[in-house]
């Protein structure tokens, strides 16, 4: 599966996540690969972002520097969508592992609407 055109949401949160491999916390980040709402036409995209010990969501896509509640950004992005309920969690050993067979950021396991 190629990387989805539109966004750099895959690199950039894949690149957050892989320098957390070493880490004695490594295991509370997980990188979120999902199906998101967009807030400017109400459809459906591919999107991916990072978890920290369950409660708390990273993103840094597009230019962007979230970090907050799951729950708060999970109710913006209306996550998970109907018909795409399925998030995929990777810690950040399984996103390098994923890289190196692929030789791309994502999505490695579903194929997103756009």
């Amino acid at each position: 599966m190629a990387t989805k055109s539109g966004g750099n949401c895959y690199q950039v949160n894949g690149n957050f996540i892989i320098d957390k491999i070493g880490d004695i916390d490594e295991d509370l980040y997980k990188l979120c690969h999902g199906v998101a709402i967009l807030v400017s036409d109400g459809l459906p995209f591919g999107h991916c972002w990072i978890e920290y010990n369950d409660t708390e969501v990273i993103d840094y896509s597009n230019g962007n520097n979230y970090r907050g509640p799951k729950k708060v950004y999970y109710r913006a992005g209306k996550i998970p969508v109907a018909g795409f309920s399925k998030i995929l969690k990777y810690t950040p050993a399984e996103v390098r592992n994923k890289i190196l067979k692929t030789y791309n950021w994502g999505p490695w396991d579903y194929d997103p609407p756009r």
